[in-house]
């Protein structure tokens, strides 16, 4: 009952755990083993041996790295061969979307069919309203400052920038650049970014704050449509979260 209770933890705290499983082995005493490491220690369920347990320790960390589910059958000494299946137990990535309209939607849309939880502002009651956007999971009505300063934004967060003026793009990629966000987009023209990013140099942020914004946003597929450059976009966001590129 303790595995569970710090699984549940876990998923509620917005910790990040492993969760090694052996799968199958010769020796048949030890599957359904498991272990489960987070930043509070290690919990082990079933039989395993010290061999078979470090093992396992080792596969937890290699996990963290990829963050992303693997299965590997291994030799772990004489007579004993050991299937595992390694999987990161996590919160559901958490997007925020600034701007409600036609390309936020068609977004929000595609990122709750993935796994992401989704937060809409928009100062715009027409383009806020859970009649818009019946699959998010927090929408905010207010100015972008305040929307900011009320959101917790960790490193588990993604921020979407698709207000409808560069005052309140800008707005919001000062408001959320010196932020932990593991992602930051901005959808506009080059010139736009580059009129943007001057002026955030301008203002002191660092040289590297600036380049970590990805703008234009999405992976360049020639999208033209809201919803091709969702895909784009959705694409781009999928890609970081399983760690193909930074």
């Amino acid at each position: 009952m303790e595995l569970y209770r710090r699984l549940y933890d876990v998923l509620n705290t917005g910790k990040k755990a492993a969760l090694v499983t052996i799968t199958n082995s010769s020796k048949k005493e030890v599957v359904g083993g498991k272990i489960l490491v987070d930043d509070s220690g290690i919990i082990k369920v079933g039989e395993m041996s010290r061999e078979v347990f470090k093992v396992a320790k080792e596969l937890a960390q290699e996990v963290f790295a990829k963050n992303t589910p693997f299965s590997l059958e291994k030799r772990v000494c004489d007579g004993l061969d050991v299937e595992f299946f390694v999987e990161t137990i996590a919160p559901a990535p958490k997007a925020i979307l600034f701007g409600g309209g036609h390309v936020s939607f068609a977004v929000a849309e595609m990122l709750n069919r993935v796994g992401f939880s989704i937060t809409i502002v928009d100062d715009r009651s027409e383009f806020a309203s859970k009649e818009r956007f019946p699959f998010a999971d927090k929408i905010l009505c207010c100015s972008f400052q305040e929307a900011i300063q009320s959101l917790e934004i960790d490193g588990n967060t993604y921020v979407i920038i698709m207000t409808r003026g560069h005052l309140h793009d800008y707005e919001c990629l000062a408001g959320v650049l010196n932020s932990e966000a593991k992602y930051i987009g901005m959808i506009g023209s080059r010139r736009k970014v580059k009129l943007l990013k001057e002026r955030l140099n301008k203002e002191g942020f660092t040289e590297e704050r600036i380049s970590s914004i990805y703008a234009p946003i999405g992976l360049d597929i020639g999208a033209e449509t809201p919803e091709e450059i969702a895909i784009s976009i959705v694409a781009e966001l999928i890609a970081i979260r399983r760690g193909k590129f930074k």
